[in-house]
């Protein structure tokens, strides 16, 4: 687990040189892409590892470490706007460019982004400690027979992991997080662009990273302890009918800046729950061995979504110029976030919540299972301790 995150950070930190020492616009695309999918790879291993000590509250636990990064996330993103725009320059009606010196404060920025994640990098690993599960040695031999049969485990894990993978469930899963977020996460992810072309206050748009975190940071925790008392997949439908109605006020209002950001505000709260909530849902659905990979597949599709929001954004900007013509496309799309919502509904109706059966997990021994073995155990040795005491009596 240590050994993946610092391989890790030394190709975030490769990729972020040869991101900041090129000026193409195309590899800088795939460099953004390869930077994501980097971390994304390794993310959710410090989570993961955390909730096998306290499994029963894995909602309260994915949901504080998503508002960990979201506070972390946001003080980045102010720090960067002061470091990047620290006049707070509002580009004005009819203008598509900052100033060349605001531009290359990115440059500063990045800079300034491979010293500090080495240096945070070296602080944390001396705080992650990899889960073991113990064993007294009355049942060592017991857990060799049953559990550490390391080719009968890595057959089966191949193959469940394969059934889960080509079983439509996975994919159904991963299109309610995709669809549900669709509108909504257009609107976040070109928050910037929007903003800076709609003339937003320049000190609003400095803090509105914090501004949009603070609902992720307060709400996170709310939508974990809720998943963690319900245990039921209903969440997901009464989210997605949330986002509806904020998918259609965007669609009707999009000329109000006030509207704009509260819906987005409010919005982030719900995006924040659909991905708080399905996390855990996974780990019920899967278990806990599979979680990396099974979520990471899900990541995956999220991340070419995201990938298509942003090259959507960017085909538009080469045919619609001001935060005016914007209007256009983007209420359009926004239109579209309604019937995604509606699908996303429709696709999370379907779901019951019920564990995935894995068809040839004979390697998967459970509580009860291993509680006979043991009980068995017990009383052959309490035979065996008789029989030696008979025995003896009888000799005497």
């Amino acid at each position: 687990m240590h050994l993946s995150l610092i391989i890790n950070g030394i190709i975030l930190e490769f990729l972020i040189f040869i991101f900041i020492s090129q000026k193409n616009i195309w590899i800088t695309f795939i460099l953004i892409i390869l930077i994501g999918m980097t971390i994304g790879s390794v993310i959710s291993i410090p989570g993961k590892n955390l909730c096998f000590y306290y499994p029963e509250k894995k909602g309260t636990i994915i949901s504080l470490i998503t508002s960990f990064n979201v506070i972390i996330g946001a003080l980045v993103s102010v720090l960067g706007e002061k470091l990047i725009n620290p006049e707070k320059i509002t580009l004005k009606e009819n203008e598509t460019y900052y100033p060349l010196e605001v531009a290359k404060n990115y440059i500063k920025f990045y800079k300034l982004s491979l010293i500090v994640i080495p240096i945070s990098s070296f602080l944390s690993l001396p705080f992650l400690k990899k889960y073991k599960e113990t064993h007294d040695k009355q049942n060592e031999k017991l857990d060799k027979n049953i559990i550490n049969n390391k080719s009968l485990e890595k057959a089966n894990y191949s193959k469940n992991l394969k059934a889960a993978i080509c079983h439509n469930r996975i994919w159904k899963i991963a299109f309610i997080t995709i669809f549900s977020q669709f509108g909504i996460g257009f609107g976040l992810s070109t928050f910037r662009v929007y903003g800076a072309l709609m003339s937003f206050n320049g000190t609003l748009m400095q803090y509105a990273p914090l501004f949009f975190g603070l609902s992720m940071i307060v709400f996170g925790p709310i939508w974990g302890y809720i998943n963690d008392r319900l245990q039921n997949f209903k969440i997901v439908k009464i989210i997605c009918i949330f986002l509806l109605f904020n998918s259609i006020i965007l669609s009707l209002f999009i000329k109000s800046k006030f509207i704009y950001i509260c819906c987005l505000f409010i919005g982030s709260v719900f995006t924040t729950g659909i991905n708080t909530v399905m996390r855990p849902f996974i780990m019920k659905i899967y278990g806990m061995k599979y979680f990396i990979e099974i979520g990471g597949v899900i990541t995956i599709c999220s991340g070419i979504a995201n990938i298509f929001k942003g090259l959507l954004s960017f085909v538009i900007s080469f045919y619609y110029h001001t935060g005016n013509e914007l209007q256009i496309p983007y209420r359009i799309i926004f239109i579209i976030g309604i019937w995604s919502n509606i699908l996303a509904y429709a696709l999370a109706s379907k779901e019951k919540g019920n564990e995935f059966y894995y068809p040839d997990d004979q390697n998967k021994v459970s509580a009860e299972d291993l509680s006979i073995e043991m009980k068995t155990k017990e009383d052959i040795n309490t035979l065996e301790k008789n029989d030696v005491a008979i025995k003896k009596n009888l000799n005497m």
